[in-house]
């Protein structure tokens, strides 16, 4: 039976820039889907047929961070590169991908201010070589 771990000290880092943030909550990120290809014909007579497609398509994910407008409005995040999330006490994963969205939460007094960055998986490396998300532990 696997460990169960808590998500407790993950970070996120992303490589060209260096920025790094402290992770409050992670959403999505890690699945895939194929694409789902129609190949009935007219000789079907009891069921439509199907196939999958190859390749996966990843999907994108959103991070909820502690704000800190230095990082957060840093205008680099529209670059493609390598953003590792770390699991202190269960490996790290690595995504070629890019920052496609920044929601700054709202002000509230007694709470802590967050961001929502919204990443988008485009797989492919600084070279633009196909490179799918990798997990190490």
């Amino acid at each position: 039976m696997s460990e169960v771990y808590e998500g407790v000290g993950s970070t996120v880092t992303f490589g060209s820039t260096g920025v790094s943030f402290s992770v409050e909550q992670i959403s999505g990120g890690g699945g895939w889907s194929k694409e789902v290809i129609d190949v009935t014909t007219l000789s079907n007579v009891a069921a439509k047929t199907k196939v999958l497609g190859k390749l996966k398509e990843y999907e994108d994910f959103s991070l909820t961070v502690l704000m800190d407008p230095t990082k957060v409005h840093n205008s680099s995040f529209s670059a493609n590169e390598l953003i590792t999330i770390a699991f202190p006490s269960a490996g790290s994963l690595a995504i070629w991908g890019a920052v496609s969205g920044v929601a700054p939460g709202d002000l509230v007094v007694g709470d802590k201010p967050t961001t929502e960055l919204t990443i988008t998986v485009t797989n492919r490396n600084g070279s633009g070589v196909e490179t799918v998300p990798a997990f190490s532990a």
